[in-house]
């Protein structure tokens, strides 16, 4: 999963109505959604190898 240009109104979104903390709530919006779409080995997590787009 990719999150675009409004990235931080969706996590703002995902934070508030499911009442995770930040921490979960940015792994729900990309792990795990890299997970459930089959493409962890290439997204998801910031790690040697893979794609990343780096927001601040």
């Amino acid at each position: 999963m990719y999150i675009q240009y409004n990235e931080k109104k969706q996590l703002a979104w995902i934070i508030h109505e499911s009442r995770l903390p930040p921490m979960q709530a940015l792994i729900a919006a990309t792990r795990n959604c890299a997970d459930l779409s089959k493409v962890l080995d290439k997204l998801g997590t910031v790690e040697e190898g893979k794609l990343a787009d780096l927001i601040r």
